[in-house]
């Protein structure tokens, strides 16, 4: 997870002037196994996909859909706490789309579905 400002200041730094961008974002970053034969795919067999969600929280936002989503429900309640790290390992499905450029990004982040036991 990278944060537009810090990314700002990357550019910044590359470019040798300042970089700023019109709207705060913050990027989410998920290694993901590959399936077999999927060309592009690093040495262990995954591939990194991004997307990218305005720094809102509010209950319609799509940050707050996939927090919920990696760290559950309570991570979002008035209050709540969470630290970035703390989603790192977390397990989810992730709705892929292609975007302008041709490159995938994630479009949805969706929980797993809870284990049925008898």
């Amino acid at each position: 997870m990278r944060d537009s400002d810090d990314i700002a200041a990357e550019m910044a730094e590359s470019k040798g002037e300042p970089f700023e961008f019109e709207f705060p974002f913050v990027e989410w970053i998920w290694t993901v196994e590959a399936p077999d034969g999927f060309d592009g795919a690093d040495d262990d067999g995954n591939v990194t996909v991004s997307g990218r969600t305005s720094k809102s929280s509010g209950p319609r936002s799509k940050a707050f859909k996939w927090i919920s989503a990696l760290a559950g429900p309570a991570a979002v309640q008035p209050g709540a706490k969470f630290s970035p790290e703390s989603l790192i390992g977390s397990e989810s499905q992730l709705t892929l789309e292609v975007n302008d450029r041709g490159y995938n990004q994630v479009a949805e982040v969706t929980a797993l579905p809870r284990s049925r036991t008898k």
